[in-house]
């Protein structure tokens, strides 16, 4: 054990029982009475002085200075209980609990994880790359991970709105695309145009010509200088004539489509196969789908052709 001086008392105690004031070593009483009248408290509060001869932990009292464990003074035996020390069973076991909710926490959530990195993928890949078949199968496997998310929902959507376009069932479509064009921008991907299209087709397949007409119209007028809303409303002129034979609609449909011969893009391949139907239309007054047009002529049609017996 070690002694020290008090300073003020100039009395021998022991370094444990004594304190650091102001770099000054006090006993305990000099101290408190220091505290008690000093008029200016001191920059730092009174420390006890710590004995290093004397273990921290079971207070044995030794002639060396101990070497500290977790910067505390022990003796060899203590030293190396506190080395050593057991954890307890309650620690043990909620370290356990929190491993599993961990692994349980990981394997539950992972499914959001994977649905995150297919979407991503899945728009990288149709902007990017312009695979729409792998973009597809993306959007499907992240929407059926996680079902309740709106924007991955709506991704599904478009895609099957689209396939549902390309497969003519425009009815399909609309439910969709509505779908889709409420959540996905559409400066992006297009919902707007494509729903637009797809009620077109359902105003088609009901044979409400008139809703036709006014979507065609409307299409137009936003388009100019689109080929493709020229021939929509072409088409749409062509309907009308079909049905109630006025020389009005036939002049309408024929200028029409010279407004869409004069645009860019009208040496499109799909061009001379949508202005045949049109022109169909006109000379027969029947009014056929696509798919069925393709059937009955799939050389293309010419006006001699449907003249021959």
């Amino acid at each position: 054990m070690r002694q020290v001086i008090c300073a003020k008392c100039q009395q021998t105690v022991p370094m444990q029982q004594s304190f650091l004031r102001d770099d000054e070593t006090l006993c305990e009483a000099c101290c408190g009475e220091i505290e008690r009248t000093a008029a200016n408290t001191p920059s730092k509060p009174p420390v006890r002085q710590i004995d290093p001869t004397i273990c921290q932990r079971c207070g044995n009292d030794n002639s060396v200075t101990l070497p500290t464990v977790a910067h505390l003074h022990a003796c060899p035996d203590c030293a190396q209980v506190m080395l050593n020390f057991p954890f307890p069973r309650w620690v043990k076991a909620s370290a356990a609990g929190l491993l599993a909710l961990v692994v349980f926490s990981a394997v539950w959530n992972m499914r959001f994880l994977l649905a995150v990195y297919e979407g991503r993928r899945c728009v990288a890949v149709l902007f990017g790359q312009g695979d729409f078949a792998t973009a597809e199968r993306l959007a499907y496997s992240a929407y059926d991970r996680v079902p309740e998310d709106r924007t991955l929902q709506a991704l599904a959507s478009f895609f099957r709105g689209v396939t549902a376009l390309k497969n003519d069932d425009s009815k399909e479509a609309v439910a969709f695309l509505r779908n889709a064009d409420e959540v996905l921008p559409d400066k992006h991907y297009g919902t707007g145009g494509l729903l637009q299209q797809a009620l077109r087709g359902v105003a088609f397949d009901e044979k409400d010509y008139d809703t036709f007409l006014s979507l065609s119209r409307e299409l137009a007028e936003q388009h100019p200088k689109d080929f493709m809303a020229q021939l929509s409303l072409a088409s749409a002129y062509a309907c009308q004539y079909a049905v109630t034979g006025e020389t009005k609609s036939r002049e309408q449909t024929l200028q029409t489509l010279e407004k869409a011969r004069s645009l860019e893009g009208a040496d499109d391949p799909w061009f001379s196969e949508y202005e045949q139907r049109i022109m169909h239309r006109l000379e027969t007054r029947e009014i056929i789908s696509p798919k069925e047009f393709q059937q009955r002529f799939p050389d293309g049609w010419t006006k001699q052709e449907e003249a021959a017996p």
